[in-house]
């Protein structure tokens, strides 16, 4: 059976004599509470240790009718079933396979000054030690020389914030893209004015420090 086939079947089972609003209210109240049931049984699994092997039957009635109301309420807001599912998987996949499938390979750079790209390897060391009462790390190349300022956790407690490089540089060798270490490896793209002022400059650097603040519980 397929999507479709499953919504009209579904409509025909659909008794309830609500209009407009107040239809989708009421399908998404039902959905609602379907899915609280489907989380009600795995409570329940854990707090009797239940496995989910004997809790099969149940969890398919329930789910059953979380697609049910799912059906229905997309019917009823003009979305047909297929329309949802293949939005969905399009949206899936290039959120979560683009990226893994197709990872940044520095080989691949536009043409650039030899100097504006980044480097097609990179050896880096977190160094760290307690200067006062701090713990300070620093961003070293194997050579020796350093990489942007010394960190510490900028915090009250120690939480970790002084390796926050490490993002920018999974950024970069994942993404190919990354405001700050384009500035603290100088390979800012001046040759092309305009992409180094608007995704190179200060504004995007502040930006995804920003980002990065805001997400610091997220991170660590």
């Amino acid at each position: 059976m397929d999507f479709d086939e499953y919504s009209e079947k579904a409509a025909l089972t659909d008794k309830t004599t609500f209009t407009d609003h107040k239809k989708l209210q009421f399908l998404a109240l039902g959905l609602n509470e379907e899915a609280g049931e489907v989380a009600r049984l795995i409570k329940k699994s854990m707090r009797n240790d239940i496995s989910i092997e004997a809790m099969k039957t149940e969890l398919k009635r329930k789910l059953g009718d979380v697609l049910w109301y799912l059906s229905r309420f997309g019917n009823e807001a003009g979305l047909s079933f297929s329309e949802i599912a293949e939005s969905n998987i399009s949206f899936t996949e290039k959120r979560w396979l683009s990226v893994s499938s197709d990872l940044f390979d520095p080989s691949h750079q536009p043409a650039l000054a030899e100097n504006e790209r980044f480097p097609e390897s990179l050896l880096l060391e977190f160094k760290g030690g307690i200067e006062g009462d701090l713990i300070k790390l620093r961003l070293m190349n194997l050579d020796g020389s350093q990489v942007g300022d010394v960190i510490d956790d900028n915090s009250y407690k120690d939480d970790g914030y002084r390796f926050h490089d490490v993002i920018h540089l999974a950024l970069m060798a994942n993404l190919g893209w990354s405001p700050v270490l384009r500035k603290l490896l100088k390979t800012k793209r001046k040759s092309a004015p305009k992409v180094d002022r608007v995704e190179d400059g200060a504004r995007a650097r502040a930006f995804h420090n920003l980002s990065e603040s805001e997400g610091d519980s997220q991170i660590v």
